[in-house]
């Protein structure tokens, strides 16, 4: 799937915009990034690396959007 919004700033990882947000110049008519992902790895503070999506480790899935990597490194 093709992304309907991409960040202006392309120095960033995709991990790195969506722990941002993902809120680019395209966010007023496509949304921003992070309603459109379905699932997310993730490392944690421990080192565990974990798989989430809205089924399946929800909590640390809708917290790691949009954190600035306080709760885990999307990668």
């Amino acid at each position: 799937m093709k992304p309907t919004s991409w960040m202006d700033y392309l120095q960033l990882t995709v991990g790195g915009t969506l722990s941002n947000g993902g809120i680019s110049s395209q966010a007023f008519q496509h949304d921003p990034q992070i309603p459109n992902v379905l699932e997310l790895e993730v490392v944690t503070d421990n080192g565990k690396h974990v798989v989430c999506s809205t089924a399946v480790y929800p909590n640390l899935f809708f917290i790691v959007l949009g954190d600035l990597s306080q709760f885990g490194v999307i990668s």
